[in-house]
């Protein structure tokens, strides 16, 4: 029997342990799967909900699964707001176990066009490209800025029927980041634009939607859910692709070893560059007041440097 399946057993057991029947309640509980929706969130509920995040500081989202704990603090939400596409293994099973409790659910993802996992729709032919048998779609929709104004929209609209008092403070806020979103998709478009080389050599293919956005192409060594090291044909097929087109950067994620794309980097005579899937971010990085924004905006810079190296 799966860990997942054990938890859930503990939390039916213990499921009586939450609220007192009649308790007085104050702000609403929002549970959010992890730190993009914890962010927008917090953006749009500001200090009238009480918004937490599932998957804490430091933990690799896809490996996640909750304990009891986790589900009993979900007996006492009163929303759950997830991404989906995919990104959270776990939620089938929990809600089946949140089925018929007073609980609102929200799918960020939904109404966004979704693309295969791995790679878009618009991929060109003949470039390598990894498809992730796992999962059918590439669930990284907030690396699009719209798409994140579009989840920020649908958290806006939850929070409208779990607060109706406050309603003109959270559309005051959405029409704040809705704005923010429309700056920074502007930012990226006038960038790419300039690009001589849209094509971009990524260590973890998850950037199908910001490259669907903006006309780039990703050339990933792994697919959306990177879990392993790439095999000597993947290394030598990027390699031969990086010098036929003049690729000097490969990029990494912040988070993870970059032994592979210092290979890599090593082979074409580049450099290792990081370009953030923004899965999460640590409580220090949070404290210092970065945010989906300024994490986006590294991104872009990131991107121009690539621009300033293949444009010389």
């Amino acid at each position: 029997m799966s860990r997942i399946r054990i938890f859930f057993l503990f939390f039916l057991l213990f499921a009586g342990c939450g609220m007192r029947e009649g308790e007085e309640r104050g702000k609403p509980i929002v549970a959010t799967s992890f730190y993009p929706m914890y962010d927008f969130a917090k953006k749009i509920g500001g200090e009238e909900m009480e918004i937490f995040c599932l998957i804490p500081d430091g933990m690799e989202v896809h490996d996640w699964e909750p304990t009891p704990r986790d589900m009993a603090r979900l007996q006492k939400a009163d929303a759950l707001i997830y991404n989906g596409a995919g990104m959270e293994h776990w939620i089938p099973a929990v809600l089946e176990t949140l089925r018929g409790k007073d609980i609102s659910i929200l799918e960020t993802s939904q109404g966004i066009s979704l693309c295969e996992g791995g790679c878009c729709a618009e991929h060109h032919h003949g470039h390598p490209h990894h498809h992730d048998h796992a999962n059918h779609h590439d669930p990284h929709v907030w690396l699009a800025p719209q798409n994140a104004r579009h989840q920020m929209a649908q958290i806006c609209a939850l929070f409208v029927t779990l607060d109706p008092e406050n309603r003109a403070v959270y559309e005051s806020r959405l029409e704040k980041y809705s704005r923010e979103c429309d700056v920074l998709d502007t930012e990226f478009r006038e960038m790419v634009e300039s690009m001589p080389n849209r094509n971009i050599l990524v260590t973890h293919a998850a950037f199908a939607y910001l490259c669907k956005a903006y006309g780039l192409t990703q050339v990933a060594l792994e697919g959306s859910f990177a879990s392993s090291d790439p095999e000597p044909a993947k290394m030598a097929e990027m390699i031969r692709f990086a010098r036929e087109h003049q690729i000097g950067v490969i990029y990494r994620e912040s988070t993870t070893a970059s032994k592979v794309a210092d290979a890599l980097a090593k082979e074409i005579g580049g450099r290792v560059a990081v370009l953030d899937p923004l899965e999460k971010l640590s409580q220090e990085r949070q404290a210092a007041g970065e945010d989906y924004f300024s994490v986006m905006r590294q991104n872009l810079q990131a991107l121009q440097n690539l621009q300033v190296l293949q444009g010389k």
